[in-house]
């Protein structure tokens, strides 16, 4: 997966067993940043806002939080963090339209 540099977007996590928590948080972690909140959206989805980070791939990650317990994914998957195009020019600045 991707996603810009500048802002927060919500990416979609898929794998397997993200079963209900009671009291539990899942947290994705991506690179260095800071953890973004989890929602859990089915057995093998979860839904969270990427983190704003310098350009670049990191690691990230899942984790489970519940009260007296941490559990780190043991495994990692690349994600990109990539800069968004700058237009500078179009041509031609004028399109001619027709209808039959």
């Amino acid at each position: 997966g991707w996603a810009p540099t500048q802002s927060p977007t919500q990416v979609v996590v898929a794998g397997a067993r993200f079963a209900p928590v009671d009291a539990g948080v899942y947290w994705c972690i991506f690179g260095d940043a800071p953890a973004s909140p989890a929602f859990r959206m089915s057995l093998s989805e979860l839904a969270c806002l990427s983190a704003r980070h310098h350009e670049g791939t990191v690691r990230l990650q899942v984790v489970l939080e519940s009260p007296g317990m941490t559990q780190r994914q043991k495994n990692y998957v690349p994600f990109n963090f990539a800069l968004l195009p700058v237009v500078q020019h179009v041509e031609p600045k004028v399109v001619v339209a027709h209808s039959d």
